[in-house]
């Protein structure tokens, strides 16, 4: 299935190379979705052999440097390197015409581009190998773990990131995590930490879920450590989190089960009389349901405030089934309901109490459970990233995040110069080459004229960004170094003059 930007202009495919064509277009934005072994990896390298070839109009096709394929993993890239790498092969080799039309170059292009090719196309299909094999980094088909590091690795300052980090895999990546929980559970287990957020949030959670869970449930959120970090900047802290989800749950912060279970007991909380004829109708009805249900409810109603909490569980068994519904069976049986309806509106409207009470101690919990796990999650991931930043190490989620966040500006270094990228009053971004500095200069002639008796040194402040080699060897990498490091090494000899 191919979805287009606009979904009217969904064309009706008559057969499957109509679809795959559409979605190769070059000039077309597409999704591709289809099951195993039907041609996705196919609609990819049609694509990006599309994107290299000449366009229908006489536009010249993409550079080699200017495209990037991306992949999940790395046998995708492998795979798809080899198929583009094996067709431009053979397309430098063909004949152009050849009677076997599946041997002709003209017959190739024209079903790859849906129209039959121009002298430019096969010129360009002829040399495209070879200018893949002489170009120095090749056809760049990469993961998406790889193409993040790389950008990265080139933009270490702007991103936040230490500037020869590594990236540890999954299995490094589960050793640090399990020393980050052994972390956490020893400091909950301090003496010190008694009665703290996180010693009580740990009790809890021990009790409720048990050894095995637990450490499960950990495991499970610090796979989602990048949603748990946004909800605790979105409300602040983890207090924060809680207090959203009451409101949400429409419970007051702090409510115990226990308090809602002894006011729902209290005197005046019940009706004792209806109840009691309700009770005393079930027995006179006899039967193997009824009477025992009566029993239950008598207990109760006659018991003490603190003997009603004890037997609340009792109690309950008397309106509802082990799913917390209501009994359907005997509740009352069908031949009270004829002679005495008022009794099964008192039975189901005490029924419907229970219940209100259930839910109401089903969402305490829940906002309870929710902020104990939090505390503790956000304890094992601050740990997980001390560790992390010890070492010096990036794991594949923060090659991610942190590629995006540099690409979107909201990385520290951008958000301190407090620019709008719609706007931009600092750096500008050129689509294609890099950054460009755009700030107002700063004459620094008569910089010891800012020196004031009344107010001081007043400092200027310049960034300095890192230079980007453009050509396309990469042994060049280090002049775009050096002019850098000599231009910070020139601004930080002049006096009262702060440099980023």
């Amino acid at each position: 299935m191919v979805q287009n930007e606009n979904i009217d202009e969904i064309p009706r495919f008559q057969t499957a190379d109509d679809a795959q064509n559409l979605a190769s277009h070059p000039q077309k934005s597409a999704w591709v979705s289809a099951s195993a072994g039907t041609g996705k990896t196919k609609v990819l390298t049609d694509r990006v052999l599309r994107l290299l070839l000449p366009r229908e109009n006489g536009q010249e096709g993409t550079p080699l440097q200017r495209l990037v394929c991306l992949t999940y993993t790395k046998a995708a890239a492998n795979e798809m390197a080899v198929r583009i790498t094996k067709r431009l092969g053979s397309w430098a080799v063909m004949d152009v015409d050849n009677p076997v039309r599946d041997k002709s170059l003209r017959h190739r292009l024209e079903k790859l581009l849906g129209y039959p090719p121009e002298r430019t196309h096969i010129d360009a299909a002829r040399r495209l190998f070879a200018e893949i094999v002489d170009s120095s980094g090749g056809l760049q088909i990469m993961t998406i773990h790889a193409f993040c590091q790389s950008v990265l690795g080139r933009f270490p300052i702007e991103a936040g990131v230490p500037p020869d980090f590594k990236v540890i895999d999954e299995g490094q990546a589960n050793e640090f995590m399990r020393r980050a929980q052994a972390q956490m559970i020893n400091k909950a287990r301090e003496s010190e930490q008694s009665g703290s957020p996180l010693s009580e949030a740990f009790y809890n959670l021990s009790i409720a879920l048990g050894s095995e869970s637990f450490v499960a449930q950990i495991s499970e959120m610090s796979k989602e450590r990048n949603q748990i970090s946004g909800l605790l900047r979105k409300y602040h802290n983890v207090e924060g989190i809680y207090s959203g989800l009451c409101g949400f749950y429409g419970i007051v912060q702090g409510e115990k089960a226990e308090g809602l279970v002894k006011e729902f007991c209290e005197e005046g909380q019940f009706d004792r009389e209806g109840l009691r004829e309700a009770a005393e109708t079930l027995i006179e009805a006899g039967g193997k349901l009824a009477p025992q249900r009566a029993v239950y409810i008598l207990d109760w109603i006659v018991a003490r405030q603190e003997d009603r909490v004890e037997d609340f569980s009792l109690y309950r068994k008397a309106f509802l089934t082990m799913k917390d519904t209501v009994h359907k069976k005997a509740f009352p049986p069908a031949a009270i309901n004829k002679t005495r309806p008022h009794v099964s509106d008192i039975l189901h409207k005490e029924a419907e109490r229970i219940i209100e009470l259930i839910d109401t101690i089903k969402c305490v919990h829940s906002a309870q459970m929710t902020r104990d796990i939090f505390y503790v999650a956000q304890e094992v991931l601050n740990n997980y990233e001390h560790l992390k930043q010890k070492e010096g190490c990036l794991d594949y989620a923060d090659l991610i995040s942190r590629t995006m966040k540099l690409l979107t500006g909201c990385t520290d270094a951008f958000e301190n110069l407090n620019d709008d990228a719609r706007a931009p009053k600092f750096i500008q971004t050129i689509p294609g080459v890099g950054y460009r500095l755009i700030a107002e200069a700063i004459s620094t002639q008569n910089h010891k004229e800012s020196v004031s008796p009344d107010k001081g040194v007043q400092e200027n402040s310049i960034a300095v960004l890192p230079f980007v080699n453009l050509s396309d060897d990469p042994a060049n990498e280090y002049f775009s170094d050096g002019i850098s490091e000599e231009i910070l090494n020139e601004l930080t000899q002049i006096e009262h003059f702060k440099v980023v």
